[in-house]
């Protein structure tokens, strides 16, 4: 028994955090393959530009698991690996209007 639980701990996977089973995680080579790919972060960001017109679908807040499923359709569906989202939310971080990509979701507990 400790033969394995010795060779467990000197595989890669046994450096990484726990998650929960349904946890989605892009792969340390995917990560990789987007960062090469996307364009860095400017060092100051864009002046602000100002739309009309826009879909509110556009700019609601990122879903949130629950009872409200019609926002969740009106929203486009659930985010998936890999998905281009861009941060809508006044306060915090990331900034505002900062763009990303998904590389991770998980189910948070209720």
């Amino acid at each position: 028994m400790r033969e394995v639980t010795d060779w467990l701990k000197s595989t890669p996977l046994a450096k990484r955090p726990l998650v929960k089973l349904g946890t989605k995680v892009l792969s340390d080579e995917g990560v990789r393959a987007l960062q090469t790919a996307v364009s860095p972060v400017p060092a100051r960001p864009p002046p602000p530009t100002e739309y009309e017109n826009v879909p509110p679908s556009l700019v609601l807040p990122p879903y949130t698991p629950g009872a409200d499923q019609v926002k969740l359709s009106v929203q486009g569906g659930a985010f998936e690996l890999g998905d281009r989202v861009v941060c809508v939310s006044g306060k915090g971080n990331p900034p505002y209007g900062l763009i990303g990509t998904v590389i991770g979701e998980w189910v948070t507990a209720t």
